[in-house]
C-alpha cells in the first residue's frame, strides 16, 4: 500500500453527477474538509500532535496491561525514554503471534465497566482477535470513517448503503462514519441480492461501499433483471476495500455501477474501516495520520 499524508491533499471531490445533496445544502456542506483544523496541521504542529498521543499511549498501556509492560521490559524501553517520534523504534512489534497469545483480553487496558463494543477479526488463519472498544474508541474510528465519507464528496442528503458484511470482522464503522458526517445509511448487509438492487434503485441510493467483486456481482445480477445501475440509479460514488484490486478493476466498477469509484484501507486488529482513503487524485491513499502514525518495517 502506498500511504500519502491526509492533511496535505490539494484537492477534494465534489457531489457529483445525478446529485444526491439537497438544494438547502449550506456553506458547512461545501467545506473541503469534514475537520479542517487537524486535516490540514502544518508538519511541524502534526509531529508534536503525533508524539503527544504516542507518549500517551505508550504510558497508558505499560501501566494498564501486564503483558505490554513486560514486552517493554524485554525490549529495554520504558514510557520516559519515548521523547521524539523516531523513538518508535525502540517499541516491541506486537506480531500477530503476539496479539494471539495475549488471548482473549491480556492486551487489554481497562475495565469491562469502559467496554460498549468488542469486535473481533476473522479467526481465518489461527485464533482470532478481540478488540475491546471504549466509548472514546468507537468516537475516533466514527471520526476518521467521517472524514472518509466527506473527502469522497459525500454531504448530508446523500444516502449511503453498507453492502459490507455486519457479522465479526464488521463494517459497522462506515456506518457510524457516514452518520457522525450526517449522512443516511441503509445499513442492507449482504445477501439477498435481489432486495439490495431494489433498495439503490427505489430509495434513490447515492453511493454504495463494499468489496469490488461484491459491486460487480450486484451490477450483473441488475442486469438479469434488465437494470442497468449506471443507468437506472442514482448512485455516484463507491467506496471498495477488503480485496486487492488492479486499476483496471476501478474502471470496471465505474462501468458497471457508474461511481467514482475510491479505495479504502482498514485492518480488523484496528477496529477494521478507517484507516486510510484515496481522494479525487487517486494517486495514492490518505492516512489519517494524526489517529495513526504510520512506520514501514522491512
Amino acid at each position: 500500500m502506498r500511504v500519502t499524508r491526509g492533511p496535505t491533499v490539494a484537492r477534494r471531490c465534489r457531489a457529483g453527477r445525478r446529485g444526491g445533496v439537497s438544494a438547502s445544502r449550506t456553506a458547512a456542506h461545501d467545506r473541503p474538509y469534514f475537520d479542517a483544523a487537524h486535516e490540514t496541521l502544518e508538519p511541524g504542529a502534526l509531529r508534536a500532535l503525533q508524539l503527544e498521543r504516542l507518549q500517551r499511549v505508550v504510558a497508558h498501556a505499560y501501566e494498564r496491561s501486564t503483558a505490554y509492560r513486560d514486552l517493554c521490559r524485554a525490549a529495554g524501553v520504558a514510557p520516559d525514554d519515548i521523547a521524539t517520534l523516531d523513538d518508535l523504534r525502540r517499541l516491541p512489534l506486537l506480531e500477530k503471534a503476539t496479539l494471539r497469545d495475549a488471548y482473549p483480553a491480556g492486551l487489554r487496558t481497562c475495565g469491562l465497566d469502559e467496554i460498549i463494543e468488542v469486535h473481533s477479526t476473522s479467526g481465518t488463519t489461527g485464533k482470532p482477535t478481540p478488540i475491546w472498544a471504549t466509548r472514546g474508541d468507537m468516537d475516533a474510528w466514527a471520526e476518521r470513517n467521517a472524514r472518509t465519507m466527506w473527502m469522497v464528496g459525500l454531504r448530508p442528503g446523500d444516502l449511503l448503503q453498507n453492502c459490507f458484511g455486519y457479522g465479526l470482522p464488521t463494517s459497522i464503522g462506515l456506518q457510524y462514519g457516514a452518520q457522525h458526517a450526517g449522512i443516511g445509511v441503509v445499513p442492507a448487509g449482504i445477501g439477498r441480492h435481489e432486495l439490495l438492487i431494489d433498495l439503490i434503485v427505489d430509495l434513490g441510493v447515492t453511493a454504495v461501499c463494499t468489496t469490488p467483486s461484491y459491486g460487480l456481482f450486484l451490477a450483473d445480477k441488475a442486469l438479469e433483471r434488465r437494470i442497468d445501475l449506471s443507468r437506472d440509479s442514482r448512485l455516484r460514488v463507491g467506496i471498495f476495500g477488503a480485496e486487492p484490486w488492479p486499476e483496471s478493476g476501478r474502471d470496471r466498477l465505474a462501468a458497471a455501477l457508474g461511481v467514482d469509484a475510491f479505495n479504502e484501507y482498514g485492518m480488523g486488529e484496528f477496529l477494521g474501516p478507517g484507516m486510510a482513503c484515496e481522494c479525487s487524485e487517486k494517486n495514492g491513499m490518505h492516512v489519517w495520520s494524526d489517529h495513526l502514525f504510520v512506520e514501514c518495517v522491512d
